[in-house]
């Protein structure tokens, strides 16, 4: 949705749950996509999601969108998506050492620093672009993003490994999002 996703993600939850027979007190746990993504669409979600489960009186489990194209992968894979101007967001899972997102060019010279000598698939919708840049291999995601978030998101809420409420990933700053 490219405009109007403040004005209508509340009625669009109210019909996903009013079509499943369901109303907001029957939630036990919300689960969001923290970005990195969409500026204002990471935005918008995660204050929602923060206000239901405020006002609801339940927990909210953020889950980063990079590491939604990772779940379900057994060995190293690059998470990469488009970030403007040229650049992604990409994240190294599957490896011993937890890596952080980047914000960078999809070369191999600026994902170096992150893959080091592995040279992982690459899985996301900049996937094409980094291999096209470094000759590595691409890769679909193991589910759909709104999947993986839900099974991110399950999988904490049944092992209660639940943190403070989620905020959004921003990687380039609030001011530099256009």
């Amino acid at each position: 949705m490219v405009r109007g996703q403040a004005e209508n993600l509340l009625p669009m939850l109210c019909r996903l749950l009013s079509d499943a027979n369901l109303d907001f007190t029957d939630l036990q746990g919300i689960g969001v996509g923290i970005g990195p993504g969409n500026f204002t669409g990471v935005r918008i979600s995660v204050s929602a999601a923060r206000g239901l489960g405020f006002g609801l009186q339940i927990p909210v489990i953020g889950v980063s969108t990079l590491e939604a194209l990772a779940w379900g992968f057994s060995s190293p894979v690059l998470a990469a998506v488009p970030a403007r101007r040229e650049q992604i967001y990409a994240q190294l899972f599957g490896v011993e050492e937890e890596t952080t997102p980047l914000l960078c060019s999809p070369t191999f010279a600026d994902l170096h620093d992150l893959v080091g000598e592995l040279r992982p698939p690459v899985v996301g919708a900049a996937a094409k672009t980094v291999a096209e840049q470094t000759n590595w291999m691409c890769a679909e995601p193991n589910l759909r993003l709104i999947e993986a978030v839900l099974q991110i998101a399950k999988a904490r809420f049944d092992q209660n490994l639940l943190k403070e409420m989620p905020t959004p990933i921003y990687l380039r700053a609030a001011t530099d999002q256009t």
